[in-house]
């Protein structure tokens, strides 16, 4: 996997947007491609606020930790 791909998780209870396409983040995280200035510093700004944690991509089929 690429350094810039990044499994990313939203805060519960929290709505994360991509800064370039405005969609939210799946709330059981998803694989981020920070591939430019503007996702990077974002990204690291919401990981350093709590509003997202790095995580693991779960199995499939693995309990939610809802």
């Amino acid at each position: 996997m690429p350094s810039n791909m990044q499994f990313l998780i939203p805060a519960p209870g929290r709505l994360v947007r991509d800064p370039v396409t405005g969609r939210a983040l799946n709330p059981n995280g998803e694989w981020v491609n920070i591939n430019n200035h503007e996702r990077d510093v974002y990204y690291r700004r919401r990981l350093a606020d709590g509003d997202l944690r790095r995580g693991q991509q779960p199995a499939p089929g693995a309990p939610r930790e809802d």
